[in-house]
């Protein structure tokens, strides 16, 4: 751009490689009033020249992957809040002992749901207890190093033990009084196929570390996960069944006392045909900081898929916040993707 103004309005996504995306010169202007997704292994945004401008007034996503070598490759990602890193780590895939290992940051491995990036997942929102619980309108996600192993068990069973050191500050959720005050996480994951079409999924996970509150108070959190699947792979191909369910303890120290809450939600999503789906979630939470108040509520989804770049989703939710507010909500989503988009675990 040169003497230029570009205004992007809608969504737009870029998936490309070589030196640079946007080259701007004198003069040039950029505005971002829409979605404005860079995925390229290379430059993310040239600004050069005199009084040359990117005002960024919405979402700005940048999206890398990138192989580093033999023996790890890497990982970025941005939010919404600004040019914020939701997920920027190494990971080093040949380690002594078959392990493997991640620095950086990224998505702490702590229940089910919170591994999942907000685009996967099959409702609007996010369920109460990472809310309430996790403290995070979002999820958690943190600096640190992270190590895994893949463990055989009998009867083709897949098992998987990670264990986590990360920064003492996660938000509101971990406050480490010092930069050596750190967070520990820990999950232990099963899983199996029951024939060709169904599988489960269990976990735990415990996470240790400072709230903040005062100098030696912690906060202990515990969580246990299932997530089932039914896939036909003859007979019904737009057919299948998915039951996702955690539970959530706290244990969060304060100077009026020790807080013990519990969380919890189930949801189930059903394949009508090709193209659409239906949910329904019931969940409930103690707030973290005050167990004396529970929220409560449910959910019902209606989704169409045009195709696997594109979600139409339709959303009711009631729920009784304490101490005594209901809100009854309805939301409507829209997805686009365009362009490569690397796996999601599964």
């Amino acid at each position: 751009l040169l003497q230029r103004t570009l205004n992007n309005n809608g969504t737009t996504r870029v998936n490309g490689t070589g030196t640079g995306i946007i080259y701007m010169g004198s003069g040039a202007t950029f505005n971002n009033n829409g979605t404005f997704d860079l995925r390229n292994n290379d430059s993310l945004l040239y600004l050069s020249g005199a009084n040359s401008f990117f005002n960024n007034n919405s979402t700005f996503v940048r999206s890398i992957g990138a192989g580093v070598s033999t023996f790890g490759n890497g990982n970025l990602s941005f939010n919404n809040n600004g040019v914020e890193v939701e997920e920027g780590y190494v990971t080093f895939l040949n380690l002594p002992w078959q392990t493997q290992a991640k620095a950086g940051k990224f998505k702490v491995q702590f229940g089910k749901i919170n591994t999942l990036h907000l685009h996967v997942l099959p409702w609007v929102d996010e369920p109460l207890p990472l809310d309430d619980i996790l403290l995070s309108p979002d999820t958690w996600e943190a600096e640190g190093i992270s190590v895994s192993k893949v463990i055989e068990l009998p009867g083709d069973t897949f098992s998987e033990l990670y264990v986590q050191v990360l920064n003492g500050t996660s938000g509101l959720l971990f406050v480490g009084p010092t930069k050596s005050d750190l967070t520990y996480n820990a999950q232990y994951r099963a899983y199996r196929d029951f024939g060709d079409d169904h599988n489960l999924e269990l976990g735990v996970s415990y996470a240790h570390g400072y709230n903040g509150t005062s100098a030696t108070n912690t906060t202990a959190l515990q969580n246990a996960h299932l997530v089932y699947r039914w896939k036909p792979l003859q007979g019904r191909p737009y057919r299948s069944f998915i039951v996702r369910s955690e539970y959530f303890w706290s244990q969060r120290e304060q100077p009026d006392g020790t807080q013990k809450a519990q969380g919890f939600f189930v949801g189930g999503d059903w394949q009508l045909a090709r193209r659409w789906y239906t949910g329904a979630r019931y969940e409930f939470s103690d707030h973290a900081t005050n167990a004396a108040l529970r929220d409560k509520g449910v959910a019902a989804t209606l989704t169409f898929m045009p195709s696997e770049f594109s979600v139409l989703r339709a959303e009711y939710r009631r729920r009784d916040y304490a101490p005594g507010i209901v809100a009854n909500e309805g939301f409507l989503q829209i997805q686009f993707a365009i362009g490569a988009h690397g796996a999601h675990p599964f």
